[in-house]
């Protein structure tokens, strides 16, 4: 029984110990790192297609879509825009984060071998001029010994005058 171990450790001893054996092993480690390797690029690049697919989807589809529902919600509405603080900073908001989209999706169209188009430039969003203020009312004035005058600046500005007073100066 020892005598039929020995012969086979024996054996084993000289497969692992022999060059076949190191170069075989050296193949398959370097042929499982290129492998894997392939299989990871393999993944980005499927990645990358569903990141142009989801663009097209959105751009064709579902933006359509909203775009449709708002139309058909607002036919009886009449149309007033307001722009305020929050909707410029909600625009601003929106114009990086489509700025950063459309890098990734350039990206990964680069990275597909795909021609990169550019879109044309977003339209800056329409603002609504703010009705002028209603003209202030007249100011009545009360009756006073004192009488204002007015005098014509040579720039056209009106500017108020005082005549003189009785009351004595206190500059000293």
């Amino acid at each position: 029984m020892t005598n039929s171990v020995q012969t086979q450790a024996s054996k084993v001893w000289q497969t692992l110990t022999a060059p076949e054996t190191a170069a075989t092993y050296a193949k398959a480690g370097t042929l499982t790192w290129t492998l894997l390797k392939d299989i990871g690029y393999l993944i980005w690049l499927v990645l990358c297609l569903g990141l142009v697919a989801g663009e097209w989807i959105w751009k064709t589809g579902y933006k359509t879509g909203w775009e449709v529902r708002d139309w058909v919600n607002n036919l009886d509405k009449p149309k007033v825009e307001t722009v305020g603080i929050s909707a410029e900073a909600g625009a601003t908001l929106v114009e990086s984060l489509k700025a950063g989209l459309n890098n990734a999706l350039i990206a990964a169209k680069t990275q597909l071998g795909m021609e990169v188009t550019v879109d044309e430039p977003v339209q800056p969003p329409v603002t609504v001029a703010t009705p002028p203020a209603p003209p202030a009312p007249p100011v009545s004035l009360p009756a006073s010994p004192v009488a204002v005058e007015t005098k014509v600046a040579s720039e056209g500005d009106v500017q108020p005058e005082k005549s003189p007073s009785p009351e004595p100066d206190q500059d000293a």
